[in-house]
């Protein structure tokens, strides 16, 4: 596995680490630069970071995204794999007459709030050339093409529930139930940023800790970004199944954002997934333990 960062990094403070003709400059303000994981100024753009919040009030990178590539012995070792949504829907169904109980969500982070009616979106052709799509608040949007797939190939793991857009009942989208779960261990990371990093003001002074205030004390969300390739509880992955969804979630809950469940695939499904030109998913190794 080849494992790369992408920072979006103020441009006035790229020369400390960056050449001039090392990345791609965006506009007047932002250098997009995509280095290897282990590349030796990782630390300085984590400790410049740190320094320019709490000396300037201001940031060394204002955008970063974890990057990795596998070998197709690698996918193809991997039991499981974590099915990654490329596409996010800036909508919520609560926004079109959704009905959710949110007093069965956790009290603290907001996870698990139980949706009450069908799916309501707006009209549109939002799903573009993707069978898959996730909402703002982590509901699971699929095309017919890939209904069907399912279906044809004898997937299991998922049903299919209907969705409206406007008050019409769609032909062409529906929204995706997984019907079994496992549980991400504790083992893998989640953070704020990149680096784990909290960025806040603790009694009028700017600090920079470790502290992550997505993660839930009662265990319902691990955190607020995925910082690494999952590790799952063995004892809990079931058996001939095609499609899981996770126990637990991951994200904040603000306006009309809600925490995402983690999902992931069989080997057998993401062979399928490919070979019948399912779009809108990436893929990455799954690690089982048993903590």
């Amino acid at each position: 596995m080849k494992e790369s960062y992408l920072f979006r990094i103020d441009l006035q403070y790229a020369h400390l680490l960056f050449k001039e003709d090392e990345g791609v400059n965006i506009g007047n303000c932002v250098k997009e630069v995509i280095i290897d994981s282990n590349d030796p100024r990782v630390p300085l753009i984590k400790e410049f970071n740190r320094m320019l919040w709490i000396e300037r009030d201001t940031f060394f990178f204002y955008f970063w995204m974890i990057k990795r590539k596998y070998t197709n012995k690698e996918l193809q070792d991997s039991s499981i794999l974590h099915l990654k949504i490329r596409k996010r829907l800036e909508m919520d169904g609560s926004e079109y007459g959704t009905i959710y109980d949110e007093t069965a969500a956790c009290p603290i982070c907001g996870a698990n709030r139980i949706q009450m009616s069908a799916l309501h979106l707006r009209k549109g052709n939002w799903m573009g050339k993707h069978d898959i799509a996730m909402t703002l608040a982590g509901d699971v949007i699929v095309s017919k093409k890939f209904k069907d797939f399912v279906n044809q190939n004898n997937l299991y793991g998922l049903s299919f529930m209907p969705l409206y857009t406007g008050n019409t009942l769609s032909e062409d989208y529906f929204q995706l139930s997984f019907t079994e779960e496992l549980t991400v261990s504790t083992q893998t990371r989640f953070g704020v940023d990149i680096f784990g990093n909290n960025y806040e003001i603790v009694n009028g002074v700017r600090v920079c800790s470790d502290t992550d205030p997505a993660k839930c004390p009662n265990g319902d969300n691990m955190g607020w970004n995925i910082l690494s390739e999952i590790s799952v509880k063995e004892a809990t992955v079931p058996s001939n199944v095609d499609f899981i969804v996770s126990k637990q979630t991951y994200g904040g809950k603000g306006g009309l954002f809600h925490p995402y469940h983690m999902f992931f695939c069989s080997k057998r499904a993401m062979q399928l997934m490919k070979e019948n030109g399912i779009k809108g998913f990436d893929y990455e190794v799954v690690h089982w333990v048993d903590e």
